[in-house]
Order: C-alpha cells, then structure tokens, then sequence
C-alpha cells in the first residue's frame, strides 16, 4: 500500500506537469526518488539485501528499456517517461509496472487513434504519456 500511495502521488503531479508543458520536473522526481529509496530500505530489512536489491533491480528494466528507446529514437520518447517508469517499478514491482506500463501504452493508442480520426492529429503530434500512466494506475486500483 505504501508503494501504491507513492505512485499515485508520483504519477498525479507528474501528469499535471506534462500535460501543460510536456515534461516532467526534477522536483517530482526526486521526491519519487526519496520515496522509492524508503521503499527499498523497508524492503531490505523485511526480505534481506541481496533478495531486495535483485527485485529492484528486475523491477527497474521496463523503465531503462523506456529511457533506452528514448535515446535511440532521439527523444521521440521522452526520458522523464523512463525515470517515472523507472520509479514505478521500483515503488511496485515488476509484475504492477509492467501492467500499468502495457494498459497506459493501450489507453494511448487509443486516445491515438481517436484523434487521428477526428482530425486532430497526424504522426507528428506529441501526446504525454504519463496521463495514461495514471489512469492505467487508477483502473489497475480499482479493478
């Protein structure tokens, strides 16, 4: 429940930022960071180090990958998508991230596609990706 409280807060303020400006601050990240190392204490101490720190570092792939791509793709995608990703996994786990990571993608696709079919995008246009990350986090707390 802790990690779910941080994520929430985490992907909240980031979505309010990179909707209005199309990226995510530093401060929001480094209060993710804080409360994924507290995370990460409470885990060593309940499961022991080497156990913890190889679930962290399982946990953090999906997000690495993100900031791989974004450098291959010459920030198409961007880095603050990978660090919160990177957060995220830390915050949850490997098996939440990657469900949120695979219903936000699919909630963008859709949103995607709406738009190119009412006109209002082309291949061009830039959606935030962290928006999605939410509400994949808020249908996965639900459901």
């Amino acid at each position: 429940m802790f990690g779910c409280i941080g994520t929430m807060g985490l992907l909240l303020g980031s979505s309010i930022y990179d909707i209005r400006w199309k990226k995510v601050p530093v401060t929001i990240l480094s209060m993710g960071a804080i409360w994924a190392f507290i995370e990460m204490v409470i885990n060593i101490v309940n499961q022991g180090f080497l156990k913890a720190f190889l679930l962290f570092l399982i946990a953090i792939v999906p997000g690495a990958g993100l900031m791989v791509l974004a450098y291959l793709t010459e920030r198409k995608i961007g880095f603050g998508d990978g660090i919160i990703l990177m957060l995220i996994g830390a915050l949850e786990g490997i098996g939440k991230v990657l469900l949120i990571f695979c219903v936000g993608l699919f909630l963008q696709s859709l949103f995607a596609v709406v738009l190119v079919m009412i006109g209002k995008a082309d291949k061009q246009t830039r959606i935030p990706f962290v928006p999605f990350l939410l509400a994949a986090r808020i249908i996965l707390f639900i459901c």
